[in-house]
Parts: structure tokens; C-alpha cells; sequence
């Protein structure tokens, strides 16, 4: 069956998916058609749309690029990454059905090292481009590392298997429709001579139909009178089991349903049959043989009803896609937690704090917030190497989460700035302890590897709702506080105090 990428995918849900990643990792990302063509994106560069695409010397590399990315997948890569003669990266996943290519997935443009900001302006200037516009959107271009590149591309290579895996579902769908069209048109040529032999028939093609994907589809046909149900050798196979070693009975399905999610399937089933929804769909947790739960995509539909147009007969399929939902969890911890420390990040952090405010509130207590930032970090950096400024910034955040109570949140705003919350203190008093503690415990000497460093920290606190009664008001007090306690020698918490705020430098 020919069709193209478009109607493999929801395009407006794969435009919102992007749009979180890029949201959540700063990576330019888009769905490509096989020619190229873009059917969404997120985060596309100005440089390259706005000048490398619409000026001859340099679209001449933007196309070379596209080829030579088209020449590796065609080859069999299943992932490309490629620098393009204009100076910027392209990476590629490629989506097949039934080894057809139907279009990409790509990531870019961005730089895996920080460029060289004169040789681009020199070769604007040469090639007469307007060079105060060239060089601001060469600004918007972000820096990237090949981790997270990588990170990125094996990220789209699991989600092109599951667009592809549609595909191929949607393909043995067609055939199969229309093999019940021919077979359908064939026997209404003809006189059946028995009803029962008819109904097995009828049972049977409708079983069809529901298997859209052969063999990777656990069916089951629940008689509504009796409470009997058909479950499929894909069925048992999913969850574990062998023939024979389960009862084809309501309960077996319903006692399996994970406790949290049984409410929702049945009231769900029971809109189908009240005739509220055109077919029953849900997604919730079986219990497997060995204990262990799987995510089900259950989807059925009324086949049969009596004079009165009550229901007899649901007939339905049960798809496992535990790794889809593992994926789906995954791009929404990305989109709240810092990728290199797994702390929340700013939006998590906002979210934590105005909770931690109503709770005050409602409880008559006190919430610090601390702004946290590292002394002579940069010069670790710069020395040592990022490498080895990641492992320093990851144990960092391990200390200061063994600090901190349960109850505390432990957020990383980027580079190497923390912020805490501490909710449920009676005052100043329990804030200094903390602080005091989280200084030390900052300050002792930290082994990476064959190396042994040392790093402090300044602190600064400020207090709901002493200090502040917003977010923006604690944290920008918190901030001010910090930097006094830098300029008062470092390795020092400060509180904030009124009337003598420290800008930042």
C-alpha cells in the first residue's frame, strides 16, 4: 500500500512532542519528509534559515549536507551525524516501514564546540550579508556537547521504531479490511445453508478485523450474557502465560488490572455499552505471571446486540506499550529535571516553592529559600577541563541532598548555581542550623577519580513570609544575599537584609 509519513503520524501531537523536547533540552529538532520538506519542528535557527538557505554560496553546502546525510541512511545507517561545510551540525534518524523510507527525524543545527565568531563574520562580510543581523542570529545558535547530541539521536531512534511500528500495523490493517471486503462480497453471493455455521463464520472474520497487528495484538471476545471471554494465545504470550492456565472469564482480566487504574478501565467499558462512545478505549497496568506489571492499550467495540438493541458480544484487542509510556515518562522528566544532575530544575522549582508558600499559609510556618553558588568554579573549569567540572557539579548535588530532609527540594538553576527550599522551620534559628550545615558539608574536599579538589560555596537565605510573599521577591532577595556573602569573603551564608541589597556584578 502506498502512502506517505503524513499519514503514518499525527502530525499536530509529533508538532507538540517537539516542541516540549526543545523546550526541555535546547536541541532543535523536526519531522522530515523522505525529500526533506519539514512537517514539524521546533527550535529551527534564523542563521541557517534566514542566510545559509537563501544565499547561493552558501546553499550549495546546506544541499550537499542533506545529500550526504540521504547517501549514509540510504546505506543503512540507522543514525547520521554530520557538519555541514557552513560550519554547523546536522543529525538524522531515519523512519522505515517494512524497510521503505518514508521520511527523518532531525536534530539541528547547533555547534559542538563554541564557534569562531570572526571567521564567521569575515566570510558574512565577504559573501555581503547584513553583518549585525548575521551575527545576532549566530548568537541564537546553541552550543551542544556530543553527549547530549548522541543522548538526542538515540532518544529519536526509539521514537522512529515506534512511528514505524505503526506504520506497519496500519499497512496490515488495509490488507486485512479489505480481505473481509472480498470475503464479505463473496458470501453475499451465496445461500447459506446453515445459521450456525454462519454465526462461527461471522465470529471469526470480526476476530479478524480486530487483530490489526497480527501476531503483536492479544485479542479477547467478551460474551456479556454469560461473562465468558475468549483470550487469544497473544493474549496469554503477553502477560506471561501458557494455554490452559487461565479461566476465559471476566475476572481474570479485571483481578489483573492494577488497583490504581481498574476505576478507569471499567467506567471506560461501561461508556461503550451505555453507548456514550462509539468504542471502548483505555490505557491501564496488567499484572503479569511473575509479578511484574505491563502498560496495555485496550481498545474494543459492541459486535452484537439482541431485538431490543441490548449488547451481547465486545470484541477487542490488547496492545502492550510499555515502552512507549516509558518514553512519554521520560520526555516529561526531562522537561521538569536538570539532565546532567537529575535535580529539578527552575520550573520544578517555582512549582515546589509556591506549594511549600500555600502550605506556610495554611500551617502558620516559615520557608527559607537559599540561593547557593560556588566559589572559584570557573577556575576549575577553565583548568581542569568541563569534564571534570560535571563530576564536580554531580557531587555537589549528591551532598546536598543528603543534607536536606526528605521534605526540602534541592534544585539546579544551570552552571553552578543551586537553590534549596526548606518548608516547615519555625524561624531564623532552624535556617542558620541548615545553612551552616550545607556550608560545611559543601566545603569538604571531594575525590573525583585520581584527583582530590576542593570547592566552597556563598550562601544567601531569604524567608517566607518575612522576606517576601512571591516567588520572584524570595528569590531575587536570596540572590542579593549571596552575593554579600561573596563580597564579605566567601564560604559564607548571609540572610537578606533590607537596606543593604548587593546587586549582582
Amino acid at each position: 500500500m502506498d502512502y506517505s509519513f503524513s499519514d503514518v503520524v499525527n502530525v499536530p501531537l509529533c508538532s507538540e512532542m517537539l516542541r516540549h523536547f526543545y523546550t526541555a533540552s535546547g536541541i532543535p529538532c523536526a519531522f522530515c519528509r523522505k525529500d526533506g520538506s519539514p512537517l514539524a519542528s521546533a527550535g529551527g535557527q534564523m542563521l541557517c534559515h534566514h542566510f545559509h538557505r537563501t544565499h547561493p554560496e552558501y546553499r550549495k553546502y546546506c544541499e550537499a549536507s542533506w545529500e550526504e546525510i540521504g547517501r549514509a541512511i540510504e546505506n543503512g545507517a540507522e543514525e547520521y551525524l554530520h557538519r555541514c561545510e557552513n560550519g554547523l551540525m546536522d543529525g538524522a534518524v531515519p523512519i522505515r516501514v517494512e524497510g521503505e523510507l518514508l521520511g527523518y527525524v532531525v536534530i539541528g543545527q547547533f555547534f559542538l564546540v563554541p564557534p569562531d565568531k570572526t571567521a564567521f563574520l569575515d566570510r558574512a562580510r565577504a559573501n555581503h550579508l547584513d553583518e549585525a543581523a548575521y551575527e545576532e542570529a549566530l548568537r541564537t545558535v546553541p552550543v551542544i556537547s556530543r553527549e547530549r547530541a548522541d543522548a538526542a539521536l538515540r532518544h529519536f531512534r526509539i521514537l522512529a521504531n515506534l512511528i514505524a511500528e505503526a506504520g506497519a500495523h496500519r499497512r496490515q490493517m488495509a490488507f486485512l479490511n479489505a480481505s473481509l471486503q472480498n470475503a464479505n462480497a463473496l458470501l453475499g453471493t451465496q445461500i447459506t445453508e446453515r445459521v450456525k455455521a454462519e454465526e462461527a463464520l461471522r465470529r471469526s472474520e470480526e476476530r479478524g478485523q480486530f487483530a490489526l497487528e497480527g501476531s503483536d495484538l492479544g485479542v479477547w471476545d467478551w460474551n456479556l450474557l454469560t461473562n465468558d471471554v475468549y483470550f487469544s494465545p497473544r493474549w496469554l504470550e503477553m502477560l506471561g502465560y501458557g494455554p490452559g492456565e487461565i479461566r476465559e472469564r471476566f475476572s481474570e482480566w479485571y483481578d489483573r488490572v492494577h488497583p490504581e487504574d481498574r476505576e478507569h478501565a471499567v467506567k471506560e467499558t461501561q461508556r461503550h455499552i451505555r453507548g456514550e462512545v462509539p468504542f471502548y478505549e483505555a490505557r491501564h497496568r496488567l499484572r503479569c505471571k511473575d509479578g511484574s506489571y505491563k502498560w496495555i492499550l485496550a481498545r474494543g467495540k459492541i459486535m452484537s446486540r439482541n431485538a431490543e438493541g441490548k449488547p451481547l458480544r465486545i470484541v477487542g484487542t490488547h496492545r502492550d506499550i510499555t515502552e512507549q509510556v516509558q518514553v512519554e515518562e521520560n520526555l516529561r522528566h526531562a522537561g521538569t529535571h536538570d539532565p546532567l544532575t537529575g535535580l529539578p530544575n527552575r520550573t520544578l522549582f517555582n512549582d515546589h516553592l509556591l506549594l511549600a508558600m500555600a502550605q506556610a499559609r495554611r500551617n502558620k510556618t516559615v520557608v527559607a529559600v537559599v540561593f547557593l553558588d560556588l566559589d572559584d568554579f570557573k577556575e576549575i573549569n577553565d583548568t581542569l577541563g568541563h569534564d571534570v567540572g560535571d563530576l564536580l557539579l554531580k557531587a555537589v548535588s549528591k551532598r546536598l541532598k543528603k543534607e536536606v530532609r526528605e521534605v526540602d527540594t534541592v534544585a539546579r538553576m544551570g552552571g553552578d548555581e543551586f537553590t534549596l527550599i526548606l518548608p516547615e522551620l519555625h524561624g531564623r534559628k532552624d535556617a542558620e542550623q541548615v545553612a551552616e550545615r550545607i556550608r560545611g558539608a559543601i566545603a569538604r574536599p571531594y575525590s573525583l577519580g585520581d584527583r582530590v579538589l576542593e570547592v566552597s560555596a556563598s550562601l544567601g537565605v531569604s524567608l517566607y513570609p518575612l522576606d517576601g510573599r512571591d516567588v520572584r521577591t524570595l528569590m531575587k532577595r536570596a540572590d542579593m544575599a549571596m552575593y554579600r556573602a561573596k563580597n564579605d569573603g566567601r564560604n559564607l551564608w548571609r540572610f537578606w537584609e533590607e537596606n543593604t541589597e548587593t546587586p549582582r556584578k
